[in-house]
């Protein structure tokens, strides 16, 4: 059901035997203490005009779905972007029937497949805060019939509820299988525990997509809930979140509103072979692993929903979950494993990407609904995606900065992601940056003091703002002597620049001076009156007349001009950004295409000893590849 995880399922024979019965059920968590809080003020406001600038693009992103429609020939898509808790782009295009020519808007309902997914790990997640269940019982205890599974191997150990939501049950990936599936009974389901269902690997190993594992979790949902799990998820997420549009069968809405799915005759994927519309089958024991039909309306509310658990805040709380509940939906509990896509005629899903202005690093991780994938350029980003036949969804979360977007084809044969370049016009337009942490009063006191311990060093005044231990590593007069020789090479200094902070008590800054800059990081203790723990620092220094010589010498050079034509053009030398001017430097460099940095290191006779070119550095592209 859902693309992001498909491969073709091997079932392996497994070694049966018989298993004890589960434990019986565990005792409610005891109740928790009484929890302290510091009094943390509110997080800084983002841009207020942020959300004027994102509605300014909706030129520029109607003239991108449009012609990405048109080139991709699909029926129609939607798209939704939500920024800062606000949809500031919901709109349709095309058709959402081709029969009636029904456009593709806003209110088009249209099935999400395994995005539903992370509404059942909600429900689930609900039941946990609770007390109702435990995410690392067996989840036999919750659904007895699994204790007549046949695990692959004597030392497997029982599947847990929390394996089901992260795919780490060894179930096998079971995509194609399901979509003929998606309407099987719960006596269906049952017959199949019963049978003697195949895994493909123990228990608790790898990431593995499996339909039928969170089809499992429905019915532990239903159990504990005492009601079905959609009517449980309708009444206890849908409803509170104002999702009043979403349905779970097309029986509760008028026909007219569904849009129709399309796929090529005979299941041909060729975009220019005739579009049949898709059969339909109506999910029944697999509802919460793909069987939600939304809106783009309802599904931004879900959208802003999880946005708002960012940052962590003293806030009241609001919504079915608690903030936490959702943070913990965003981070990954299994690292995504994708070896098994090599089994497949498409490229695997990459590592690393390459792109005209970056190289993206990028690793997965899989739990509670939710993709987690960290990039050197975003950071946290959370996403989902879900297939049907005719029909694809795609959501993905940029938490930490306070965006969503949401994109639905109706159309299997789907070969672009807008959803992304859309994302990319926001990146130019400004629109990602993170949201600053509020430093921690004394990391801001700690870095006043050490710039005034760089204008006029006092013994004293250092033993008070750094812990005992750090002058176990070097004596007070030797870090002394290290801060007024760093003095002494840099001249006069200017006040520091803002302190740009990861979190409370790590912080580093720039000061620039009569010869130019010094960067510092800072750490603070974890005591409950916390002082430095460590104060690192880097010098940048104009270069030298022999390193500004040798950087000349390097542009002249035939060799060097022809690498840097391949990637810049034609380019000329600036100042040095980085370094300490005599033994290394960066320099700056304007070039045709797109800026560049010479980095250029010399022996002890002034020869080059090294060189190499790479993309000038960015805010967000500081932590890529270059």
């Amino acid at each position: 059901m859902s693309r992001a995880g498909v491969v073709v399922a091997v079932a392996l024979v497994a070694c049966r035997g018989a298993r004890d019965a589960p434990d019986a059920r565990p005792a409610a968590p005891p109740a928790a203490p009484a929890m302290r809080y510091a009094a943390l003020p509110p997080p800084p406001p983002l841009d207020p005009a942020r959300l004027d600038k994102a509605r300014a693009l909706a030129p520029e992103l109607d003239k991108l779905f449009a012609d990405d429609l048109a080139a991709n020939k699909y029926p129609g898509l939607g798209v939704a972007i939500v920024l800062d808790g606000e949809p500031v782009y919901v709109k349709g295009f095309g058709l959402r029937d081709l029969a009636t020519k029904a456009p593709f808007d806003a209110d088009t309902l249209f099935p999400i497949a395994s995005v539903t997914k992370s509404f059942a790990a909600m429900a689930i997640l609900k039941l946990r805060d609770e007390g109702r269940l435990s995410l690392d019982a067996p989840a036999a205890t919750y659904y007895p019939p699994l204790a007549e599974l046949a695990y692959p191997t004597r030392d497997s150990p029982p599947v847990t509820v929390r394996e089901l939501l992260g795919h780490g049950s060894g179930l096998p990936e079971d995509n194609y299988w399901v979509d003929v599936q998606i309407d099987m009974s719960e006596a269906d389901l049952l017959a199949l525990i019963r049978s003697g269902m195949s895994f493909s690997r123990a228990p608790d190993t790898y990431f593995e997509y499996s339909n039928v594992g969170y089809g499992i979790a429905g019915q532990i949902i239903a159990k504990v809930s005492g009601m079905p799990a959609r009517e449980y998820i309708r009444k206890e997420i849908l409803a509170p979140l104002g999702m009043t549009a979403s349905v779970w069968s097309r029986r509760e809405a008028p026909p007219d509103r569904f849009a129709v799915g399309y796929w090529g005759a005979d299941g041909y994927q060729g975009i220019d072979t005739q579009k049949l519309p898709s059969p339909v089958k109506e999910p029944a024991a697999l509802d919460v692993a793909g069987g939600l039909y939304t809106t783009l309306g309802d599904l931004a509310r879900y959208v802003a929903y999880h946005l708002s658990a960012w940052p962590p805040r003293d806030d009241a709380e609001s919504g079915p979950v608690r903030r936490s509940t959702l943070r913990e939906m965003h981070q990954g509990t299994r690292r995504a494993d994708w070896v098994e896509f090599a089994l497949e005629e498409r490229e695997p899903v990459p590592f690393v990407e390459v792109s005209d202005d970056r190289v993206r690093l990028t690793t997965y991780s899989y739990g509670n609904g939710f993709m987690s994938r960290f990039t050197c350029s975003d950071d946290l980003q959370v996403e989902h995606s879900g297939g049907l036949p005719g029909y694809g969804t795609y959501l993905t979360m940029l938490p930490e900065r306070g965006v969503g977007v949401v994109l639905f084809v109706n159309d299997t044969r789907i070969d672009s992601r807008p959803d992304r370049a859309a994302l990319e016009l926001l990146r130019k337009a400004g629109l990602l940056e993170k949201r600053a942490v509020t430093p921690a009063p004394a990391l801001l006191a700690a870095q006043k003091t050490v710039d005034r311990l760089l204008a006029t060093w006092n013994a004293d005044e250092a033993i008070q703002l750094f812990e005992p231990t750090w002058f176990r590593y070097q004596p007070v007069e030797g870090f002394g002597a290290q801060l007024q020789k760093l003095a002494a090479d840099h001249g006069r200094c200017q006040p520091a620049s803002p302190l740009e902070a990861p979190n409370r008590l790590r912080g580093g800054w720039r000061v620039t001076c009569e010869r130019g800059a010094i960067r510092f990081a800072a750490a603070l203790s974890p005591n409950a009156s916390p002082r430095l723990q460590y104060l690192k620092w880097a010098s940048e220094l104009p270069a030298s007349p022999a390193m500004k010589a040798a950087a000349t010498a390097l542009l002249r050079d035939r060799d060097a001009r022809a690498r840097l034509a391949l990637d810049g053009g034609t380019c000329t030398l600036g100042d040095a950004v980085d370094g300490d001017g005599t033994k290394h430097s960066v320099f700056a460099l304007t070039c045709t295409k797109r800026p560049l940095e010479l980095e250029v290191s010399l022996d002890d006779a002034n020869k080059v000893a090294s060189w190499r070119v790479h993309r000038a550095r960015t805010d967000d592209t500081r932590y890529c590849a270059r």
